[in-house]
């Protein structure tokens, strides 16, 4: 097994000088790239990092972050991934949790003060210890190489550990899935510190491209900016990004996106209406729409234009990568036999799975079990070999004693005309008569919506059970960092809006939405019957 920071230096020896790193006006080769890593190396084990010592890195997207995270792995260091975001508190209790000897960071000290070994990672990078009697020492496949931990949303954050062995089985899956070539050029707009945008950046510094680093989608201009100046063949994007971009820049978005070789779109599904309108748009671009996880990598890599080839593969994940085993579990966790009438919750078994969740070990025995990795996604294999995603577990709604998917509604709706973006989740039925219902929150493109053709072309695309019992509209969908639907804050929203109903003298243009901005982004919002027109 051949690691990246080996794979680096045997570049440096070849003398391979094609550009490995560029960032505004920041650009490495690989051979300066080498020669960095090996300088901040010395230098973190002159301080007294040795092997399986824990260095917290915070992920900032620039070219210094990378060398600091592979200089660690140089001097034999476990790297440990903390969102730059993090409070000064969240960051001390993953130092304590993990056990770490430093932090690599560029938060103010204030924020730190309670942790003593702490170190720039510009002045890291930018130092030129000498490397004398000092030499990589190639790691074994079954060490831990690096840490991530999760957001947190949900609870505690969780630190996801992979070995030198699943990092490289995720970047090769990589190489392999995108079609990846050592000429590329990849735009790569995503914080460094998520699972997606570090599986990308492996595998294109394993593969000898080029990667092009840039602090994310808000200037949009910079996206035909860097990759005019780069020569860029590749972008790496989120589906919310996407949207952003096609809406922003209208009439160039063919011209501009159209010059990628491919995009991969991962972090998210795009909607059926959006594959078909990206494919019909960008007809010499190869759109892969990819799945995974910060425990597996990328796992499925879809050709759109390939799922858009039959009726019934439109919302498909596709099929896994070669040597990816795949079962479906019952709700007693014994394969089944999974169909559309039958789906289960989806078990992962590969080089690529994740070592352990750090420190806790009751999670790790809970997730992995005789070698597989159990998700919380809800699929089924069809007759044909392709793969549906129904949704997680908690995205299955119990409607009338029936499981619905609030992905396929998402779907159905999106596909409606005048729908810019729409989320459904389930919350408890207000009358009490049927356990649970949906309700879907929606933007729409135009005032002359009309809502009631919309139920209409729900009734006749969905089952009657699935069709939503009550819709709001907004101005947009809340979103996580990475572009995600943000169900916890829809919900949020729903439970404010129940409990202002009995409210006296409450008017929605006011009170709820001044309560709304509180709890969230939105800014305006309007809960309707079904016969309501919109702007009026």
């Amino acid at each position: 097994m051949l690691s990246l920071v080996e794979c680096i230096l045997r570049f440096e020896k070849s003398n391979y000088n094609a550009p490995a790193i560029m960032y505004k006006n920041e650009f490495l080769s690989y051979v300066s790239l080498a020669k960095k890593i090996k300088s901040a190396g010395a230098l973190l084990k002159k301080c007294g990092v040795k092997k399986g010592d824990r260095v917290l890195l915070t992920a900032i997207t620039n070219p210094c972050m990378v060398v600091a995270y592979l200089a660690i792995q140089y001097c034999g260091g476990v790297v440990v991934f903390v969102d730059v975001n993090n409070t000064g508190k969240s960051v001390y209790d993953i130092y304590c949790r993990t056990g770490a000897t430093l932090l690599l960071t560029e938060i103010s000290k204030d924020k730190i003060e309670n942790i003593q070994n702490v170190m720039s990672i510009k002045a890291l990078c930018n130092n030129e210890a000498s490397m004398t009697n000092f030499e990589y020492a190639v790691p074994d496949e079954d060490d831990v190489a690096e840490i991530l931990f999760t957001t947190g949303t949900t609870g505690t954050p969780k630190g996801i550990a992979h070995t030198y062995k699943s990092v490289n089985s995720i970047l090769m899956n990589t190489i392999k899935g995108s079609g990846m070539l050592k000429n590329d050029s990849i735009l790569l707009p995503l914080p460094l510190g998520h699972s997606l945008a570090l599986r990308v950046l492996r595998a294109a510094l394993f593969q000898g491209a080029s990667i092009i680093l840039q602090n994310g989608f808000a200037f949009v201009n910079d996206i035909e900016r860097n990759q005019k100046r780069f020569s860029c063949t590749a972008m790496v994007a989120v589906p919310a990004a996407m949207e952003m971009l096609y809406q922003n820049f209208g009439e160039k978005f063919s011209e501009v996106l159209g010059r990628f070789r491919y995009i991969e779109v991962g972090a998210g599904s795009l909607s059926i209406a959006q594959r078909k309108k990206f494919s019909k748009v960008l007809p010499n671009t190869i759109i892969y729409n990819t799945w995974g996880s910060s425990e597996t990598g990328g796992v499925f890599f879809l050709n759109i234009r390939d799922a858009l080839q039959k009726a019934d593969r439109l919302g498909t994940l596709g099929k896994p990568l070669p040597d990816i085993q795949i079962q479906v579990l019952d709700e007693c966790g014994e394969a089944i036999d999974s169909s559309y009438v039958n789906p289960g919750r989806m078990a992962l078994k590969g080089d690529m799975i994740m070592h352990e969740y750090w420190g806790d070990i009751e999670m790790t025995k809970k997730t992995i079990q005789d070698g597989w990795v159990i998700t919380n996604d809800i699929v089924y294999l069809d007759q044909e070999g392709f793969w549906h995603m129904l949704g997680r577990s908690d995205d299955i709604v119990k409607v009338m004693g029936e499981n619905v998917s609030t992905i396929e509604v998402e779907n159905a709706a999106g596909q409606f005309d005048g729908v810019l973006e729409c989320a459904c989740i389930g919350v408890d039925d207000p009358d009490l008569a049927f356990g649970q219902v949906l309700v879907l929150f929606y933007v729409v493109s135009s005032s002359n919506f009309e809502k009631k053709q919309f139920c209409d072309f729900l009734f006749n695309s969905v089952e009657r059970y699935k069709v939503p019992k009550s819709f709001v509209l907004l101005l947009k969908i809340p979103r996580n960092k990475m572009g995600k639907i943000d169900r916890t804050k829809l919900k949020t929203i729903w439970d404010t809006m129940e409990k202002r109903k009995d409210e006296k003298n409450f008017h929605p243009s006011t009170k709820m939405r001044a309560e709304m901005k509180k709890h969230t982004e939105i800014v305006f919002y309007d809960n309707t019957d079904m016969d309501d027109k919109f702007f009026d």
